[in-house]
């Protein structure tokens, strides 16, 4: 039908609608049980959930993307103050004590009427998803303890290509030319403009090692585990987390292991110990179940390569923050670097706004 056509169809639909009413109303049915015009189920089906999520997709994503930036950025001052002021060299105890605030505080959002608790949720799912989290967390703390500054940041930058790598080889999903080579520029960049002394042992690559592969596989499964189990980023972390705690109990120990020349624990609480100190470590707690809680929303709404990329942004405001505000030194290698990461961000950005980027394998379809 042609376009005036068309056009004449939609002037007539109001008319023919209160000649149906009408006949209604003598017949004795209500205009509510007559079909609507074809238009307005056209209209319905246009607007179907998932076409208005899609239409939040993006406003949904910077949100998020806000949310986790000033999440991490408050607890890496906030635990500054823990590290430094409070002399509590115990970074193992602490995430511990973040899942304990988790655990708590979504309990009671719950309780309020927050969000409604999801129910019979596979518990060897819940138990690797724990694994991983406590895996990434203790691995990424051991890590920056036995290696140089320098070695530590490469094995940051390599999660992003074992994020692809996993997801191409585990599950199936290929990723274009354009992404991967935008990705390694972003990585050549943030190497030039951070990595500096390298220096590795043998243990010490082996602990890098498994920290780069913990934090792939669970940022991956903060994304897809959610849509897997048709679980919220609030009822995964509530599920997942009381599993999750006696795990980091386990690992306490290396804590003090690697924390002799500052003394134990117990040493800390029985003379460093105030109720300012429990205020700070609580609050940083606080900020650790909004940090694990915007990385859930975050890679939930886009992906666990999104979510590096927008970690790397994190490294450069942080270098050029330093430059700009507190003079820190700023050579033409590290100028170049953050040049070059900008590039591969903006390459990146482009390639995810303009077009799609990934494929599933028909296997995955299957799985899923």
């Amino acid at each position: 039908m042609s376009a005036p056509a068309s056009g004449f169809v939609r002037e007539a639909e109001p008319e023919r609608a209160a000649a149906q009413a009408a006949r209604a109303a003598e017949e004795g049915s209500s205009p509510a049980t007559l079909a609507p015009p074809q238009s307005a189920r056209s209209s319905a089906q246009a607007l179907t959930p998932r076409a208005a999520a899609a239409l939040s997709g993006p406003v949904k994503a910077t949100l998020y993307a806000a949310f986790n930036v000033v999440a991490v950025w408050s607890i890496v001052v906030a635990n500054k103050l823990v590290f430094v002021r409070l002399r509590f060299h115990f970074p193992i105890t602490l995430v511990l004590v973040h899942m304990l605030v988790t655990l708590v505080g979504l309990n009671l959002a719950a309780r309020m009427g927050a969000f409604e608790r999801k129910g019979s949720l596979p518990r060897s799912e819940l138990l690797a998803l724990a694994m991983a989290y406590v895996a990434y967390n203790c691995t990424s703390q051991l890590n920056l303890r036995v290696n140089t500054v320098g070695f530590y940041q490469i094995s940051k930058i390599l999660i992003s290509p074992t994020v692809l790598f996993i997801e191409r080889v585990v599950y199936g999903k290929t990723t274009s030319s354009s992404i991967k080579v935008a990705i390694l520029v972003m990585c050549f960049g943030i190497g030039l403009s951070t990595v500096h002394d390298v220096d590795v042992t043998a243990g010490g690559l082996l602990v890098a090692s498994a920290a780069v592969a913990s934090a792939s596989v669970f940022q991956i499964w903060a994304g897809s585990k959610q849509k897997q189990l048709g679980a919220s980023a609030n009822q995964l972390l509530l599920a997942y987390t009381p599993y999750a705690i006696p795990m980091g109990v386990c690992c306490m120990p290396l804590d003090n292991y690697f924390s002799k020349e500052e003394g134990d624990l117990q040493h800390w609480v029985t003379s460093e110990a105030r109720p300012l100190s429990v205020f700070l470590i609580c609050s940083s707690g606080l900020l650790g179940l909004l940090v694990s809680l915007s990385t859930f929303l975050f890679i939930g709404a886009t992906s666990a390569l999104t979510y590096n990329v927008v970690g790397h942004i994190k490294t450069l405001v942080i270098v050029l923050s330093g430059w700009l505000l507190f003079g820190d030194f700023m050579d033409t290698q590290k100028l170049f670097g953050i040049c070059v990461a900008i590039v591969g961000i903006s390459w990146y950005t482009h390639l995810k706004m303009t077009k799609p980027t990934s494929q599933v394998s028909p296997h995955q379809q299957k799985a899923s």
